[in-house]
């Protein structure tokens, strides 16, 4: 058994509490000694037993003491971590243009700086980071630096790694080229190896290329005691599914043996306590596409299971917007709608999406839509199309006439919705064609 020290001093009561539950909840003191707590009354310490001994805590003693830890009729604390993944520093954010670009991925440092505070604020055992916590392309010997002396900060608790697909481990790499302070871990082979963290065990890989197809399972001893967890980068699959990114069959998890699966890959948060894996999903919306949850997750372990508590870590939300410009007409009105809209995207991704008619200067200069959009992180979809006089173009005895004058014959003749636009579709295609222009379909 492991040793539990409890310190007490004036100003910090110890006090028994009659038939309190003897289970501790273990967390780390400012000196590195270990406190148990009663789950109820978490500021006062339990009755704590060693076998054939009466408790060794009385009511409102002042004492220094050593104890043994002890089972109770719950079960007995083995190891608490914080679990992230998919940062993805240095993403290059193309799609915001260099100045904004830049903003994002200092938010992306900013944030993993919360996740790494809030390890350090709750006193895990140990820090779990499951793949991809750079973007290998971008990872200039600057962002191992900051690696370094960002989990240094952490220092005597575990910051274990897993390296994922983009951040993937091969000798050189810059996971070989940091010098790594003494309590982060890197994972390095593509086999499960453990690493003892408290009273359990967290068995970790890495991806050693941009793709694997085994199973992060495949392989792996069977865990000696039900207080050993996986960190890795993978894809849940179904039973007999295929990925390219490390196939996971839950069912896998509890036959192998381990208690839970602390994931990256899936960049929206996901918690299955019933088959035993959680993604806490990416620290920050990295595309606008990527709506959903998103969290660091505490992850208490016990020979009884597990408790997962979700942490709002994310700065920032991603929302798709989709709105009708046809009744704007001038730059005027564009910029009082912007205006209106634009309050709700202050701390937002946003995926905007136009539709409908482009009328007035909306049509004949829309290059001042992407303009006005420079101070957001917009990624701009046009789908509104410009107001054509179809009725003039179809009376001209042209090729372009021709196709438009065949073409809204299919169109007044449609027998359903879905018919009309496909033939309205193939319209503006034809027109845009003409013109050497691009469309969108809807």
């Amino acid at each position: 058994m492991c040793m539990i020290r409890a310190n007490a001093r004036a100003g910090n009561e110890v006090r028994r509490l009659p038939g309190a539950a003897i289970v501790p909840n273990h967390v780390r003191s400012q000196f590195g000694w270990s406190v148990a707590y009663h789950p109820i009354f978490p500021f006062s310490l339990t009755q704590i037993y060693r076998p054939g001994r009466i408790p060794l805590v009385r009511v409102g003693a002042i004492i220094r003491c050593q104890m043994t830890p002890l089972i109770g009729p719950i079960g007995k604390f083995c190891m608490r971590l914080l679990h992230i993944a998919d940062v993805h520093l240095g993403r290059p954010f193309r799609w915001l243009g260099r100045e904004r670009g830049s903003a994002r991925r200092a938010e992306l440092r900013a944030t993993l700086g919360r996740a790494v505070a809030l390890a350090r604020e709750r006193k895990v055992d140990a820090l779990c980071i499951a793949g991809d916590l750079y973007e290998r392309e971008n990872a200039l010997p600057a962002v191992g630096e900051l690696l370094r002396e960002t989990f240094a900060a952490l220092e005597n608790t575990p910051v274990l790694i897993a390296p994922g697909n983009h951040d993937y481990y091969s000798p050189g790499c810059l996971y070989d080229q940091t010098v790594w302070p003494a309590n982060v871990h890197i994972f390095r082979q593509p086999a499960l190896t453990p690493v003892r963290v408290a009273d359990g065990v967290v068995w970790g890989l890495a991806f050693v290329g941009p793709e694997r197809r085994a199973s992060p399972l495949s392989g792996a001893v069977r865990p000696s005691s039900e207080r050993e967890v996986v960190l890795c980068h993978a894809e849940v699959v179904e039973s007999g599914g295929s990925s390219l990114f490390g196939p996971l069959e839950p069912s896998a998890l509890a036959t192998a043996g381990f208690r839970f699966a602390l994931l990256g890959h899936v960049h929206r948060g996901q918690v299955d306590e019933a088959r035993r894996f959680a993604y806490p999903g990416s620290l920050e919306p990295l595309d606008p596409r990527e709506e959903g949850p998103r969290w660091a997750l505490q992850i208490d372990v016990t020979g009884d299971g597990v408790t997962i508590e979700q942490i709002p870590i994310a700065r920032r939300r991603a929302i798709q917007v989709e709105l009708d410009v046809s009744e704007i007409r001038t730059r005027d009105d564009w910029e009082r709608a912007l205006a209106e809209w634009s309050p709700a995207w202050l701390d937002a991704t946003v995926k905007l999406r136009l539709v409908g008619t482009l009328r007035g200067e909306l049509s004949s200069r829309p290059e001042f839509i992407a303009d006005s959009l420079a101070d957001y992180d917009v990624d701009l979809e046009m789908l509104a199309r410009p107001e054509e006089d179809l009725r003039m173009l179809a009376r001209q005895q042209t090729t372009l006439g021709a196709f438009i004058r065949a073409t809204q014959e299919r169109i007044d003749g449609a027998s359903d919705p879905a018919e009309r636009i496909h033939w309205e579709d193939v319209l503006a295609v034809g027109l845009a064609a003409f013109r050497g222009q691009e469309v969108t379909l809807r």
